[in-house]
């Protein structure tokens, strides 16, 4: 996988939910990033916690993903 950082990505513009989404270190640093919105430091912390990537099928596409 490529590194964030050299694609320009950083914890503040959300670049490691995508490219990284399961970097440990990374989310534990969004997830305390004080200057970041509360929403995105949740979704960080509860990234960190169920070890699971949220589904944005919803938010993204307009609908439920398929199973769900």
């Amino acid at each position: 996988m490529s590194d964030p950082r050299r694609s320009g990505a950083s914890p503040a513009s959300g670049g490691y939910f995508y490219i990284d989404p399961f970097n440990r270190d990374e989310l534990a640093g969004i997830a305390a990033l004080d200057r970041l919105a509360s929403s995105w430091r949740d979704y960080a912390a509860r990234r960190l916690q169920s070890g699971r990537i949220e589904d944005w099928a919803k938010r993204l596409e307009g609908h439920e993903a398929a199973g769900d």
